[in-house]
């Protein structure tokens, strides 16, 4: 990050003036968060603990709290976590699978207003469907995605092979993906 020196009359101004950034801006003077009337300690990003967590969070560190959708809980919502979490939390247990893969989230669905928007688009999760991808290598988008059945969604796999003794074998490139995701060594020297 970079560093600027602010003269007394600007400390702690976040924003530069006629762009859409918020940019933080750290004043050699006061070391106090780089948000305008925050006094609190200055951490690592030149805010405070409080803005760091809504620039990381929010992309905004003047956000005072994320959009209520009033569906937290709800199997929709579920749904679109469950979502998010096997797409981009290494250590979520089907990561490999998705995240690892290069299965992402297209960008209408992330952010403070995602849910929302997933919601226009797909509509309440009905009774006995689950989120299915039409095409398994493509990522969830509004034109990827719909509510099928269990059957439906088994019919919809990848092609996979068994080993002698049933278990399924991963594909050589799902196992260095994993291994990737993992952080080890693709050449197999582990």
């Amino acid at each position: 990050m970079n560093v600027l020196n602010v003269s007394p009359e600007r400390r702690g101004n976040v924003l530069r003036h006629g762009t859409s950034e918020v940019t933080p801006v750290l004043s050699d003077l006061t070391r106090t968060c780089s948000i305008s009337d925050c006094t609190k300690p200055v951490h690592d990003s030149g805010m405070c603990g409080m803005h760091a967590r809504r620039w990381r969070v929010y992309g905004d560190p003047l956000v005072v709290k994320q959009a209520r959708h009033g569906h937290y809980g709800t199997p929709t919502h579920q749904t679109y976590k469950g979502m998010l979490l096997r797409c981009y939390k290494p250590y979520a247990t089907q990561y490999a699978y998705y995240g690892g893969r290069g299965i992402m989230v297209c960008e209408r669905w992330l952010g403070v207003h995602g849910f929302e928007n997933f919601l226009a688009d797909m509509g309440e999760r009905p009774d006995g469907l689950t989120l299915d991808r039409k095409h398994v290598n493509g990522d969830y988008a509004p034109e990827n995605c719909r509510w099928a059945t269990k059957s439906e969604q088994a019919k919809n796999i990848r092609p996979r092979r068994r080993n002698a003794i049933g278990q399924f074998v991963p594909s050589e490139a799902e196992r260095l993906l994993a291994q990737l995701a993992d952080g080890r060594s693709a050449g197999g020297e582990d």
